[in-house]
């Protein structure tokens, strides 16, 4: 998942760019669709990042999820080949990643095979199969932009 709309710059620099407010308001939804859909991860890994820290943390909350852990190889300027590997060799049965552009298409790049772009609050859902290694270790089974996971949370 790449996490929600952010805000365009902050005194801190990029890593302290918080969510807008439209960010906060479309994740709650986003995470509905997708419990909509069963999603229910075990663990959700994200970068130290402000914006993915509070996104994670926003659809961990929505999913009923309580095991977060930061993972810095997922920034954006990170080492693609080492955060694909701390996602391969993490042990949870179902694992939610959030992450940023360019980080998300290098990952995918290196599961799939494939290049796949992601808007804010897009998600891709992947089976990650057993090997020596990440590389061509994942199947596609669903790229899903944000828009529609929002249309399948149920109206109140």
């Amino acid at each position: 998942m790449r996490h929600g709309e952010a805000e365009p710059r902050a005194r801190g620099g990029d890593s302290e760019r918080k969510l807008t407010s439209n960010g906060t308001q479309i994740l709650p939804q986003v995470a509905e669709g997708l419990k909509d859909l069963g999603c229910k991860p075990n663990k959700v890994m994200h970068s130290p990042f402000e914006r993915t820290t509070q996104s994670a943390g926003i659809v961990a909350n929505g999913l009923g999820v309580s095991d977060l852990v930061e993972e810095y190889a997922l920034i954006p300027s990170g080492d693609p080949k080492i955060a694909a590997s701390a996602i391969f060799s993490d042990r949870s049965p179902t694992l939610m990643v959030v992450s940023h552009m360019p980080m998300l298409p290098h990952l995918m790049q290196i599961f799939l095979g494939a290049h796949l772009d992601f808007a804010t609050a897009d998600v891709a859902h992947l089976v990650i199969r057993g090997g020596e290694s990440a590389q061509g270790t994942g199947a596609l089974k669903a790229h899903m932009p944000h828009q529609l996971l929002m249309k399948l949370a149920p109206k109140t």
